[in-house]
């Protein structure tokens, strides 16, 4: 009966969070004016859930400001309809998935299952890893969507791409420094701590890629697609450098993939979002 209890508590723990973010991200994609005291309302509700589901640490609170950017930008650009009911359900979806990530990856080991302790963990780190990955594509796509519709300008978007990018890097550096920490592994000390150098070197990389990419021809859902693919090579490669792991076969398959990916999704990019 007492496991019972733990599990209602811990599942009420995990979806209230995401049932405000729905309520929150409904209510702005219903004012379609899109009014900005929602926004806000929707960047404190993501805060605010990270920074309590984690034991009040902070840094968590950046894959919730990304979620919740990217949400609000994919929203933006895919207008309304059907669509848009279904977007918020999945985001909010995501946002769950996210508290569950959290919780498991910043539960001090001393508190986690005797017999979890590792795959607490590997669990959580996958799953953050993932709603980073989850958050670009919603950024990168959205922001470049509200660029071909509006009058922003294009070092505008180029610097909200940047912060993006920067955060997302600087994140996951964050974790997996802690993640290694955890497991004790004996890493470089200068290499995981360099946090923010990795991070400004990526998105220094990505937004001249992103200004080469305004001048092609390409949809929001391309442009999102290749920037995740060009990312996720990068982290893969910058993953395996801190743990030591890196070695020429790693380094050439991510530039491959990134290589490969970008070439198909240009070469099909004949779907429009809007």
């Amino acid at each position: 009966m007492r496991i019972k209890q733990i599990d209602l508590l811990q599942a009420f723990k995990f979806t209230t969070p995401g049932i405000l973010f729905y309520l929150v991200l409904d209510m702005f994609f219903k004012s379609f004016g899109f009014s900005a005291s929602a926004v806000i309302l929707l960047f404190l509700v993501a805060a605010a859930s990270t920074f309590w589901i984690t034991g009040y640490q902070y840094l968590p609170v950046i894959l919730g400001v990304l979620l919740a950017m990217g949400s609000v930008c994919f929203l933006l650009t895919i207008g309304q309809g059907v669509l848009q009911g279904y977007f918020i359900i999945f985001a909010s979806a995501l946002f769950v998935v996210a508290m569950i990530g959290l919780y498991r990856f910043f539960t001090p080991k001393e508190e986690r299952p005797k017999e979890e302790k590792a795959r607490f963990l590997d669990t959580g780190f996958n799953l953050n890893q993932s709603i980073v990955l989850f958050s670009l594509f919603f950024l990168s796509s959205g922001i470049y969507g509200i660029y071909t519709i509006t009058n922003i300008r294009p070092w505008q978007m180029t610097l909200i791409m940047f912060t993006g990018i920067y955060l997302s890097s600087y994140y996951l550096i964050r974790i997996n420094f802690l993640k290694s920490q955890e497991l004790e592994l004996h890493l470089d000390y200068y290499k995981n701590r360099s946090f923010n150098f990795y991070s400004f070197l990526l998105a220094l990389i990505m937004v001249e890629l992103v200004w080469v990419m305004i001048f092609l021809p390409i949809n929001p859902l391309t442009f999102g697609a290749i920037i995740l693919a060009i990312f996720f090579s990068y982290w893969s490669i910058v993953r395996s450098y801190l743990r030591n792991e890196l070695s020429r076969r790693k380094f050439l398959v991510a530039i491959l993939f990134a290589a490969i990916a970008t070439s198909v999704m240009l070469l099909s990019s004949k779907l429009y979002i809007n």
